[in-house]
């Protein structure tokens, strides 16, 4: 054994080798590779929790709303009032989202939420 530690972040398979060996067989030839050689395994297991910071680029954008157009629409009582409760009283709200590339340099990500029919934070 060397005395060193061999951290792959971005391999065939991620983790911690004790030999280049082990390490090369997961990085070489591998597009993308991040690796790097250590004195420590904490040392290694530090580089393997940091994330990998994305490409210069803006990390959201924000979708095109015109508010300056409103509706005008008659709304039943029950239609104003129909928002999501639970038992307890408190509101329901519904979110989704997803990710386009997950783990890549490339990845693109959103989410929505959902307050209920006609709520104003929708």
């Amino acid at each position: 054994m060397s005395g060193y530690y061999y951290a792959v972040r971005e391999g065939r398979n991620k983790g911690v080798y004790e030999t280049w060996n082990e390490c090369k067989r997961e990085v070489i030839g591998y597009q993308g590779a991040k690796y790097k050689k250590f004195a420590t395994m904490d040392e290694a297991q530090e580089f393997m929790n940091l994330s990998t910071p994305s490409r210069s680029r803006s990390t959201y954008r924000r979708a095109a709303v015109d508010s300056t157009k409103s509706t005008s629409r008659s709304l039943s009582k029950r239609s104003r009032n129909n928002q999501p409760q639970s038992d307890t009283g408190v509101q329901v709200i519904y979110t989704d989202g997803a990710s386009r590339g997950n783990g890549k340099d490339s990845a693109v990500a959103g989410y929505g939420v959902y307050w209920g029919d006609n709520h104003p934070n929708n």
